[in-house]
């Protein structure tokens, strides 16, 4: 059986490249590629799949190299992304091997990109389909997923959306992952495993890729399988990738009900909106093992939230953070500085707003124009960002985006300004210290907590 490898290049730092979304972790966090592990499956039916990832396992580019050689695969299939190219260009392009790459930055024009890198044969632009296994398999016909190459003529799906509302993976190879160090901060234990229900989402927030993609779900009957074989592993924890968990309150119901026959629980955490939570399904989602929930307050600018079709308002963020926190949730409130329309003031305004909630954790990100998105052709047309602008970071490595009445310094200094007044408080620390209820979580807890310090008297 001839090998594939599934390579997450090195990289300067603890670097995400995951489900079309790359940025530079801010507390030294990574977890198992949702898009690798999603292909696992499909390609361990007709191929001997192997596991690089240089990040998680901390190899050099010679180390990692010499490991691809030794697998001496058929193919490799890689990970890149705007906060990378510059490095995953030329480490691909060194192992002298095909390779199919999935990336946020070979979303937007993929053929042009092909064409400017000939040592690259193709491009998946959706890892939830069969098209990269046909590909290695000698398919080139009929690949509405892929950018490729067949013979002298450079092959780009049409950009419109998919009409396939469903898809089925074969069980993952989870093995592959469960040994390596990925972490993350809100998990209670290790190892765990990234899951995914759904694909893309059903919402168009103006500033997100993952509207653009299209929105498909696995049915159930599925996903069950799956949870069976990781409980058969001894795996108890799992963070669900699904971009809004509970988009559909039917099909929500129908994971919980199925995540609840398992005894003893699996212990999980997922992301969803405000819009989405009710008295109703939270309690539920509790009893099916859910402790943590990642919502997108992203500001606290109602107009700034319709401007962008957020679709979310203040009153719902107090509402829900409020109901979790009564059901026994923990709550991460993602916010988002340095929109085009934003200023210091509201930035100021989302500081206060999110201290004021019941919230648990926070995360700063700083808008990106990502490719494919409404704010990124907005910003092109008002000449905020030039049009072929392919370096970028959410995390505010570096800053890809100037708009409003922020400076660089200014932007980072509100960045510093919501962690510090959120996070270095001895109120905040006590509690944090009550919630933790084992070893593993202390563990977690207190590496998150150097990171994000050490981060913080770097200035980052």
């Amino acid at each position: 059986m001839k090998t594939v490898a599934l390579v997450n290049p090195p990289a300067r730092g603890v670097v995400i490249r995951d489900y079309f979304c790359s940025k530079t972790s801010q507390a030294a966090y990574i977890n198992p590629p949702v898009d690798f592990v999603c292909l696992s499956g499909r390609l361990a039916k007709r191929f001997d799949v192997r596991l690089v990832d240089a990040v998680a396992e901390r190899l050099s580019t010679a180390a990692c190299r010499a490991r691809i050689q030794k697998l001496n695969p058929e193919a490799v299939i890689g990970l890149t992304g705007f906060v990378s190219w510059d490095q995953d260009a030329p480490f691909f392009e060194s192992l002298d091997l095909p390779v199919i790459l999935l990336g946020d930055i070979l979303l937007e024009n993929p053929a042009q990109r092909l064409a400017d890198n000939p040592w690259a044969d193709a491009f998946a632009l959706d890892f939830t389909v069969d098209d990269p296994v046909r590909y290695l398999l000698g398919a080139r016909d009929s690949l509405p997923s892929m950018a490729y190459r067949r013979d002298d003529t450079i092959i780009a799906p049409d950009p419109a959306r998919s009409s396939v509302h469903t898809f089925e993976i074969p069980v993952p190879r989870h093995e592959l992952f469960l040994p390596l160090d990925y972490r993350y901060p809100f998990v209670l234990g290790k190892p765990f495993a990234s899951v995914l229900t759904e694909y893309g989402c059903p919402f168009n927030c103006g500033f997100c890729i993952m509207g653009q993609l299209g929105h498909k779900s696995r049915p159930v009957s599925n996903v069950v399988p799956e949870l069976e074989a990781l409980r058969k592993r001894g795996v108890r924890d799992i963070f669900f990738m699904d971009q809004t968990f509970g988009s559909d309150t039917n099909r929500t119901r129908e994971i919980l009900d199925a995540l609840s026959q398992f005894k003893p629980r699996f212990r999980w955490l997922c992301f969803s909106r405000v819009d989405r939570a009710d008295e109703g399904l939270l309690p539920d989602m509790k009893r099916a093992g859910c402790h943590t929930v990642i919502y997108g307050i992203e500001s606290a600018d109602d107009a700034l939230l319709k401007t962008y079709r957020k679709g979310t308002t203040q009153a719902q963020i107090r509402a829900t953070f409020a109901a979790a926190r009564r059901c026994g949730i923990r709550t991460v409130g993602t916010l988002l500085f340095g929109l085009p329309e934003d200023t210091v003031a509201s930035c100021e305004r989302t500081i206060e707003f999110v201290k004021a909630i019941p919230c648990d954790f926070i995360s700063v990100n700083i808008a990106v124009p990502r490719m494919g998105t409404p704010m990124r052709a907005d910003a092109v047309r008002r000449g905020i960002v030039p049009a072929g602008l392919d370096r970028m970071d959410q995390s505010g490595a570096f800053i890809s985006m100037q708009a409003g009445d922020f400076t660089t310094d200014e932007l980072l200094r509100l960045k510093r300004k919501a962690l510090r007044e959120f996070y270095l408080n001895a109120p905040y620390a006590a509690r944090r210290l009550r919630g933790i209820r084992s070893l593993d979580q202390f563990r977690i807890e207190t590496r998150q907590g150097i990171s994000l310090l050490r981060n913080f008297l770097k200035g980052g």
